[in-house]
């Protein structure tokens, strides 16, 4: 039975608000609830942005990197939904891996939500593979980054409950732009192994029904619930009926081969969808599961949308568009970042975190460490207790000059605002967040490094070559260094993560 809705409405936050899902959540709610979108961009006066709309959301802006502006953007909530995954670059130059991204925005979201006493958080998540099933088989990157998140979430003290679904079909969701893809563009398709695997198709209209029904009904909260769509199919077969209801007449052929490398560089190439995208998504075709059960859906009392009717409402929008049967731009193509926005840089690195120590040790082992790695060339000097000056030995004057915010630092976070140097370009625009942080994650079992909104000063070729290269290195060398400070501190490599770990990968780097 329902809950009874208050008198004054309850505020909803939706984090990922103009994304795919988030995009059609209204359309489950009523007025006796008000939803709030987060989002890195607002509406201008008098422009039209469909992801924006006005009508459906009370915009706020939120950079989810930043711990301060997730404070203030959750100001008010009674409940949350969290559907925010960092697949794309979000800075002009991205160093890192997505699921180091991922963990610092669930975080801060998190610890917002407890500031402001957030009673119930819903998650959509990715279908997990039974552990049975599985064996010693490690869970791949993008679905255990999925977990990583939901126990970020859940550290808190919010009830967190978690959707997992595997393919969402819907107007611009990106499988259902990849499926149509590539139908439209290969007449002829040789499907590698994991198209034998089977899914279950679920239409947004119907996930973001249960978000609804989760939220009113508290007997459901903090636990995970599969849910799927009105038919359990291979890969194979589901392209097979993509080409019927787009009356295209498509050959298929299998490949005795997972090819996922392969894979990868093919549906890129083909899709002209972005590979930092694709990758992960091939990651999870390979090992994803179909809902075990549909216990929720059967108590939400919801009859799935069938699957040739999900596919032909997705259809009917793309059509509509486009004017024609062409490839809709639904899709954000590559990047969350502006075309006309600054030159800004990125970098998150997941360390070792030993046993017993925080971040502020790992910050001072840092400033310790790094004149010691890079002798005789760089010094570090500490000035006033807070400012850090970086200099090339014999020059007087710093690199790269930083001051520790002394108000909003922790013990489990230290945060240095970038203020100049001769390699920091202006960092005094019209806001002031250039930065360099180390936090503890998932309760200290890791530490993050991470550069935020840095304009570097050299032409961007150049720092592209030299200077981010070398910050790259230079971080992977303190993971080893404190890898070795700890011998029990198990450095995970990729590809070894199993379902109750949580994931380690290496370094990589995103362009805009």
């Amino acid at each position: 039975m329902s809950i009874s809705n208050p008198t004054e409405p309850k505020t909803i936050v939706v984090a990922g608000a103009s994304g795919f899902i988030g995009r059609a959540l209204p359309d489950a709610f009523d007025g006796n609830y008000r939803l709030v979108g987060l989002s890195r961009q607002v509406l201008e006066e008098g422009k039209q942005n469909e992801a924006l709309d006005a009508r459906d959301y009370t915009w706020r802006r939120c950079d989810l990197f930043s711990r301060q502006q997730s404070a203030a953007a959750l100001g008010g909530a009674d409940l949350a939904v969290y559907l925010v995954h960092s697949m794309r670059p979000s800075s002009a130059l991205t160093q890192g891996h997505f699921s180091d991204m991922d963990l610092i925005c669930a975080d801060n979201f998190a610890r917002a939500a407890r500031r402001h006493g957030v009673e119930h958080i819903v998650y959509i998540s990715g279908q997990l593979p039974d552990p049975e099933a599985l064996g010693n088989q490690p869970i791949n990157q993008h679905l255990a980054t999925r977990l990583e998140v939901e126990q970020t979430l859940a550290s808190y003290g919010a009830a967190v409950t978690t959707l997992r679904a595997g393919i969402v079909l819907g107007p611009g969701g990106d499988l259902s732009e990849l499926i149509f893809r590539l139908v439209e563009r290969l007449p002829v398709m040789l499907l590698p192994k994991w198209a034998e695997q089977s899914v279950s198709p679920i239409a947004r209209a119907d996930l973001v029904a249960l978000v609804r029904f989760v939220l009113e009904h508290p007997e459901y909260a903090g636990e995970s619930w599969d849910v799927g769509g009105a038919e359990t199919l291979t890969w194979a077969a589901l392209l097979a009926r993509a080409a019927e209801q787009m009356g295209r007449n498509r050959s298929f052929y299998r490949a005795p081969v997972m090819m996922p490398v392969l894979s990868t560089a093919w549906i890129t190439m083909v899709t002209g969808l972005p590979g930092a995208m694709i990758r992960p998504m091939v990651e999870s075709l390979r090992q994803g599961e179909v809902p075990r059960d549909f216990e929720l859906q059967r108590a939400a009392g919801q009859t799935p949308i069938s699957l040739d009717a999900a596919m032909r409402a997705s259809l009917a929008s793309r059509r509509k568009r486009t004017g024609s049967n062409a490839a809709a731009n639904d899709v954000n193509e590559t990047s969350l970042v502006p075309s006309d926005a600054p030159r800004e840089v990125r970098s998150v690195q997941r360390l070792p975190m030993p046993a017993g120590k925080d971040a502020r040790w790992i910050a001072t082992t840092y400033a310790e460490w790094l004149p010691r790695f890079l002798r005789p060339f760089i010094d570090v000097r500490l000035r006033e207790g807070r400012w850090l000056d970086f200099l090339i030995r014999p020059l007087p004057w710093p690199i790269l000059s930083m001051e520790l915010a002394t108000d909003i630092s922790k013990p489990d976070r230290q945060l240095y605002w970038i203020r100049g140097g001769m390699l920091a370009g202006d960092q005094r625009g019209e806001r002031i967040d250039g930065r360099l942080e180390f936090r503890e994650a998932l309760g200290g079992k890791w530490a993050l490094a991470a550069i935020h909104n840095f304009r570097p000063r050299l032409p961007w070729p150049i720092y592209m070559l030299t200077q981010a290269k070398m910050h790259l290195f230079v971080m992977n060398a303190f993971a080893r260094y404190l890898g070795r400070l700890s011998s029990t501190q198990r450095v995970f490599v990729e590809g070894d993560t199993k379902l109750d770990e949580a994931p380690h990968t290496q370094n990589q780097t995103v362009r805009k």
